[in-house]
């Protein structure tokens, strides 16, 4: 599966090159602290409830809530999965869209949906 755009009128697709990667110096220490909290924080969390029945795609990840003053709240999930093997990762920004547990990451359970199911394949 490939990055792309998809043209609505035309329906092709224009693939989109991946950026550069890099490793961070992280620590094996701090490295299973953190995963562990972000798996922690999606499977026991404020999103435990939406991401707690996947025990065959786990997943780590972390919600937020952005604050503009005379605005609605912005709401974030970034993810990965699966937890003990990270292949994707998922963010999902919605402006004005309230808590991160309420908008953010309801969205991001259904394309961890979709994945899991091309995972199955």
């Amino acid at each position: 599966v490939g990055v792309a755009t998809l043209d609505p009128a035309t329906a092709e697709r224009h693939p989109i090159a991946a950026g550069p990667t890099r490793a961070a110096p992280v620590s094996p220490v701090v490295d299973r602290y953190l995963r562990a909290a972000l798996s922690d924080a999606a499977a026991a969390g404020s999103v435990g409830r939406l991401f707690g029945g996947m025990p065959d795609w786990p997943v780590a990840g972390k919600t937020g809530t952005g604050e503009v003053a005379g605005k609605e709240n912005t709401s974030w999930f970034v993810s990965y999965a699966p937890a003990d093997r990270p292949t994707w990762v998922v963010s999902v920004v919605i402006a004005q869209g309230g808590f991160g547990a309420d908008a953010a990451a309801p969205v991001a359970r259904d394309v961890h949906e979709t994945l899991r199911g091309l995972a199955r394949r």
